[in-house]
């Protein structure tokens, strides 16, 4: 099994670069969500979940193809384990709250995107990634709404505020937010 770069190159630009501008597509549209959101995944890291998982994907697919040796369905295998790593390092317990559990559950459907592309199924990937933007985008709306209307929480504009503080002294800082501003702010987490 020899591999000579100039004997592919034509044939593994036109086999990669479609998946690759598919995954930059589909990791956009749900990282600018997260990001608009202003949630631990946003688009940069969306982006590259997508592109990973695909470009681990189509390798696989092309070396099965191109020397039938291997199981692309093998890798995707690997692929959700490695996701797993990452979406549990995004869940955060603080004082009895969990955090995180969107955001990870956003990039292990975007690594299954990635798959999909890398696999040959963009007509299942691309509406599959535009779904899950709806899912972060309405069912959060209707999530609002309904918790606002149980709550008897008003549920007019709001703002969303960033605080940056060192690492030392973010506990201070957010049970000072607690104790002065309550029934003011909606919602205070931190990763401190």
């Amino acid at each position: 099994m020899n591999f000579n770069w100039i004997d592919y190159s034509p044939e593994l630009i036109v086999f990669f670069i479609p998946k690759v501008l598919i995954a930059l597509f589909c990791g956009s549209i749900i990282g600018l969500e997260r990001e608009l959101k202003g949630r631990w995944a946003g688009l940069r890291t969306c982006i590259l979940i997508c592109l990973g998982a695909t470009i681990y994907s189509a390798f696989s697919l092309w070396t099965f193809k191109e020397y039938n040796t291997g199981d692309p369905t093998r890798l995707a295998a690997q692929i959700v384990s490695g996701i797993g790593f990452l979406g549990g390092g995004v869940i955060l317990q603080l004082k009895g709250s969990i955090y995180g559990i969107t955001t990870a559950a956003t990039i292990w459907t975007l690594a299954a995107v990635g798959v999909l592309i890398g696999q040959e199924m963009s007509e299942i990937a691309v509406p599959s990634a535009i779904i899950i933007v709806a899912v972060l985008f309405v069912v959060r709306l209707f999530e609002e709404k309904i918790t606002n209307r149980l709550s008897g929480k008003s549920s007019g504009p709001t703002a969303q505020v960033h605080v940056n503080v060192p690492l030392q002294d973010s506990k201070d800082v957010l049970e000072f937010i607690k104790n002065n501003l309550s029934g003011k702010v909606t919602e205070v987490s931190g990763n401190g």
